[in-house]
């Protein structure tokens, strides 16, 4: 038998292409199944585009392209990145690649070393951290709590710096959180970024889908410093429908960009060539269609979002941008991947666990689909959570629940990071008595409710390094380098941060 070589052994297989395979096998099988998995838009690629990529067909543009793709195109890309993004890459500068993660994987193969070290954002997308250990380096995952709508903070990035840092993964609006960095929250990552010379690798893919007026902003726009340590990468898959066009593009600095271009004339060469006359014409074409796909995403997504957060015991953050949305569900007491199974073998809906992004408290719904699947899917949804949060077991003491559900009122906390009364406790009703305050405590994602008990420190587990001290967004937490960290119970807002951000299992 042929051996297999060790990093093969290093890699997970993505899963969200294997939920997504088995829901297309149930469908073929003639199950009516809500597919939720795969990040794709629904939407054909606009007919303008189409048409330009028969024309170059049909005029018999079908020779190899230069390995840096087509002059014309990266002409163009250059127009837009200056134009829309405030870059100034000159078309020497991009490299047009086989769809965006040749970009991001010829953009690490470039510029990473075995022993390097890569901080990437949780939840993050499933290939960034693969990426990263087919080139030898370390990645090294950053945890960020739904309340602080899982972006992390220059704090969190300036702890997680070591002499081995080399690079850091931004992502935004984000895969699978829908998190969109605002240009402050940038500014103070930049500073931690130019004061240590790291390298941003930017995935921007999603930037034509950001809602409510928000403003997309390029991390490399931020400080003219920044352009020779970014690598801003994107393509045509999100914004123009175009997933099956398979074409992405990088700009940075020369050196990488020539290094990246090396890497890609030994792997697959040059892009599709009229696949990037196509492309070409995306840029310089209308963009209605791309405003229209926008609009209804973002219908789809006000209707998910409260579809979700009405199903009691879910946590769910309203995204603003990207097509995700990523609803907290350990109020199950399941793991991500056994509550997916469990969701599409009995309801037939299909959503990616949450422990392939680094959050396994939460799942990953795509609402790249219709009104309809995105109702019925809901639908099912809530009748699997109710199911296994309810139990068969007779209802409680309704008295008994309502006076707990007072006193969190009163205490303005709850596990889930909510004001007012836990939504987990409507799940509850379906136990009978004596499993009240245990149910209670097991369904809190937080495993503690604030109203009964707080977060504290294990002394012997902590190993004084500050992140929880760095992380905590109210100054909860007291911290000395030679001291264990301390709680401060009356501040403490219950928010997870610390919990999540510690890499020791120091915090209860």
């Amino acid at each position: 038998m042929i051996r297999l070589a060790d990093r093969i052994g290093n890699l997970t297989p993505s899963m969200t292409f294997a939920i997504s395979d088995k829901a297309k096998r149930l469908k073929a099988e003639g199950l009516d199944v809500c597919d939720f998995s795969v990040g794709e838009p629904d939407f054909v690629t606009p007919a303008h585009i189409r048409d330009a990529a028969k024309a170059a067909l049909d005029a018999g543009k079908t020779k190899y392209a230069p390995t840096a793709g087509l002059p014309e195109l990266r002409d163009r890309i250059t127009e837009k990145l200056s134009e829309e993004n405030g870059l100034t890459y000159p078309p020497d500068q991009i490299l047009v690649t086989t769809g965006g993660k040749q970009a991001l994987y010829n953009s690490m193969m470039a510029i990473l070393n075995p022993g390097d070290e890569v901080v990437i954002p949780a939840p993050y997308w499933v290939t960034y951290p693969e990426i990263v250990k087919l080139t030898g380096a370390t990645p090294v995952p950053i945890p960020t709590a739904a309340a602080a709508g899982f972006k992390v903070s220059a704090q969190q990035l300036e702890a997680a710096i070591t002499p081995r840092t080399r690079a850091m993964i931004l992502n935004s609006p984000a895969n699978p959180t829908g998190a969109v960095y605002t240009r402050i929250e940038l500014d103070a990552l930049a500073e931690v970024v130019l004061a240590h010379g790291l390298v941003v690798v930017a995935d921007e893919i999603y930037e034509k889908l950001i809602y409510n007026g928000q403003a997309h902003v390029s991390f490399a726009s931020l400080d003219r410093r920044l352009e020779d340590q970014t690598l801003t990468c994107n393509g045509f898959s999100k914004a123009y429908a175009a997933t099956g066009w398979r074409l992405g593009y990088v700009a940075g600095p020369k050196p990488v960009i020539q290094a990246a271009k090396a890497i890609q004339s030994h792997s697959t060469s040059g892009a599709n060539t009229f696949a990037q006359y196509g492309a070409i014409t995306a840029l310089t074409g209308p963009q209605e269609a791309v405003i229209q796909m926008r609009e209804t995403f973002q219908t789809r997504r006000d209707l998910i979002v409260a579809e979700v957060q009405a199903i009691p015991g879910v946590a769910c953050r309203k995204p603003q941008g990207a097509f995700y949305v990523f609803p907290d569900i350990s109020a199950t007491g399941l793991d991500s991947l056994t509550f997916c199974e469990q969701l599409l073998e009995e309801a037939h809906v299909a959503a990616v666990p949450g422990v392939a992004f680094g959050a396994d408290a939460h799942i990953r719904l795509s609402y790249a689909t219709d009104l309809e699947t995105i109702r019925e899917g809901t639908a099912r949804l809530l009748e699997i959570l109710n199911k296994i949060c309810g139990g068969e077991g007779e209802p409680g003491d309704i008295e008994d629940l309502e006076e707990l559900s007072a006193v969190v009122k009163e205490s303005s906390l709850c596990g889930l990071g909510q004001t007012g009364p836990n939504p987990v406790l409507s799940t509850l009703r379906y136990f009978k008595d004596e499993y009240i305050a245990h149910v209670y405590e097991k369904r809190c994602p937080a495993k503690k409710c604030a109203a009964l008990l707080q977060f504290w420190v294990d002394p012997d587990k902590c190993k004084k390094c500050g992140m929880c001290y760095k992380v905590c967004p109210v100054g909860a937490i007291s911290w000395q380098k030679k001291e264990p960290a301390f709680i401060d119970q009356s501040k403490c807002i219950q928010c997870l941060s610390c919990y999540e951000a510690c890499r020791f299992g120091a915090i209860e």
